[in-house]
């Protein structure tokens, strides 16, 4: 991304449109400091409980970006929900085996997998 300080107008039009062609979108133009993918506003904090033998658990919050950039924890809200079935079907999408179980508004990934002993 080209620094807009040292950027002429010409260059940051031109730039605006390989982005779009690269990645499929535009950025906000609300979100001056959030240049990403709107669907990347769907995100979430990792949450992972170890043992002496090590991973016991692993999981997730779900969080939404709000407008200042932050990540905002959602939990079990209409919002949290979305963002959940959001990362549940880009799972998917990509292949990947986890099952996401919703407990408290938090999600656990359950990986189908046993712990050798």
């Amino acid at each position: 991304t080209p620094d807009a300080s040292s950027r002429s107008s010409a260059e940051l039009t031109a730039w605006a449109r390989r982005r779009k062609e690269l990645y499929g979108f535009a950025p906000d133009p609300g979100m001056p400091t959030y240049p990403f993918h709107p669907e990347s506003r769907n995100t979430a904090i990792a949450v992972c409980r170890f043992d002496g033998e090590g991973l016991v658990e692993a999981g997730f919050e779900p969080c939404r970006i709000d407008d200042g950039g932050r990540p905002v924890p959602c939990g079990d809200t209409d919002e949290g929900r979305r963002v959940t079935d959001y990362i549940e079907r880009i799972t998917r999408t990509a292949g990947l085996n986890g099952r996401l179980v919703r407990e408290d508004g938090r999600v656990r990934i359950d990986l189908h997998t046993e712990r050798a002993s």
